[in-house]
């Protein structure tokens, strides 16, 4: 009894040092997890179109100069602007983006830009015929709709927009290694195999009388309990940041949205975790007892 006795202290006190362990692993894991969300291609894409493109052109003199001179109300830039296909063109070009900065290769052309204007010829000509010259009829832009896709409009695009390389070559490389890293998924890998060692573990050493499950329930509370500090301090950034930044706002924005969202979602399932674990522990001790008290009925009997 006593060697047993004595072999239970021990299991409990490695229980309780993975424990320890397996705390600040899962809050590792669910914070790696979130930033590998955030550099996901689609992700980065959501974040690119974030960027105000009427702010930029209102901003930038040439552009600005050269739509005042051509007398374009500032109304029929923001329907252009909201319109289908510059929508279509600005995710194909943020995709490009998201994927040069992962793997360094490019491939937006002016072709491709091309083949979706092509693809919304009549949505072309509906932002043609808003931006047009009033003696220029919508007869002359059907006519002329081929060239003015494919040797004027797409080119031009092609040429206003910044290459990959200008976009992202303040970014130190460095950052651009982690942000492979972490897109690669080897780190969230590596952290939930620690996590599910640690589990098993306990398993192990917690198997009888499944109190693993309480330990379990433990560990989730625990862990969800910093998760959702965290989530707060994140929820409280876009408050505190200064009026002036090197980014948009909304980019900022959009990326600590992500970052909530994941911290949310991780202490939702580990609070419910922790709920199934310590619910199936009280069943299974209900069970047990009530086996137990059959048995001495009958034995009694």
């Amino acid at each position: 009894m006593k060697k047993n006795g004595a072999l239970d202290i021990i299991f409990k006190i490695f229980s309780i040092l993975l424990c320890i362990i397996l705390v600040p692993t899962l809050i590792i894991t669910v914070i790696v997890g979130t930033v590998s969300n955030v550099v996901k291609p689609e992700t980065l894409v959501k974040v690119v179109k974030t960027v105000d493109v009427q702010q930029i052109i209102t901003e930038t003199p040439d552009i600005s100069q050269a739509l005042e001179e051509a007398k374009i109300a500032p109304e029929v830039i923001e329907q252009v602007l909201e319109s289908n296909v510059v929508e279509q063109v600005v995710s194909s070009y943020a995709e490009d983006l998201s994927n040069y900065l992962l793997t360094g290769e490019s491939s937006f052309s002016a072709e491709q830009i091309k083949n979706i204007l092509n693809e919304n010829k009549d949505e072309v000509k509906s932002v043609l015929s808003a931006v047009a010259p009033e003696d220029v009829t919508v007869e002359e832009i059907e006519a002329e709709l081929d060239t003015f896709i494919n040797e004027q409009i797409g080119p031009m695009i092609n040429e206003v927009l910044p290459k990959p390389q200008e976009v992202i070559q303040d970014i130190p490389e460095d950052v651009k290694e982690v942000i492979k890293v972490f897109n690669s998924g080897i780190v969230t890998k590596i952290c939930i195999g620690a996590c599910l060692v640690l589990f098993a573990l306990i398993l192990l050493l917690r198997l009888r009388e499944y109190s693993f499950l309480i330990w379990y329930s433990v560990v989730s509370i625990i862990t969800g309990v910093f998760i959702a500090s965290i989530y707060s301090g994140f929820a409280m950034v876009p408050s505190m940041l200064p009026s002036e930044l090197p980014v948009p706002l909304e980019t900022v924005q959009s990326i600590i949205s992500v970052l909530t969202q994941n911290m949310l979602i991780s202490f939702i399932v580990l609070f419910v975790l922790a709920a199934i674990c310590m619910a199936g522990f009280f069943l299974i001790s209900k069970y047990k007892n009530k086996k137990e008290q059959t048995k001495e009925e009958v034995s009694e009997a």
